[in-house]
């Protein structure tokens, strides 16, 4: 588990951490007067996900999917954060309208659309898909170019390839 003193805490705005009205997870760290993320950190808030309220879980995980992107980290696996970044509730999509999101997720153009918050949404309904294991392989393979696509335009600034 990552740890940080109390003076190195105590100096990081409210928007470094994953629940800034409460100042938990710290997500970012300061590298001079820069604030980076903190990879160990966006770890441990993964880890210590399931002990956060059920209140805070949406907020929580979509700012750690962002810190996670701006640190080129793999968040493919982080089941349970992917889901609460994707929808703010817990209520499961029918397989119809699963199918639907799922078709209109691979079909997005990145390259016209950009990066922009809603392609968290996008890449959680294709992890999940992925996850399954019940997709075709030309499916399966679409996807995996759409989340690359969305990996680039995360790690980019200026979101352009």
């Amino acid at each position: 588990m990552a740890t940080m003193k109390a003076k190195e805490r105590n100096a990081l705005p409210d928007s470094a951490f994953g629940i800034p009205s409460k100042r938990a997870y710290p997500l970012y760290k300061l590298d001079g007067d820069k604030l980076v993320p903190d990879k160990a950190h966006i770890e441990s808030a993964v880890k210590l996900f399931g002990h956060a309220s059920r209140d805070d879980k949406p907020q929580l995980a979509k700012n750690i999917l962002k810190a996670a992107h701006k640190a080129g980290m793999d968040t493919s696996g982080w089941n349970e954060v992917n889901k609460w970044a994707g929808h703010g509730n817990t209520k499961e999509k029918s397989v119809e309208e699963f199918a639907v999101t799922f078709e209109q997720c691979i079909s997005i153009d990145i390259e016209s659309v950009g990066y922009n918050d809603d392609m968290n949404r996008v890449k959680a309904v294709l992890e999940q898909a992925i996850s399954t294991g019940t997709l075709s392989p030309a499916k399966e393979r679409k996807a995996r170019r759409q989340l690359a696509a969305i990996d680039v335009f995360a790690r980019n600034e200026d979101g352009e390839i």
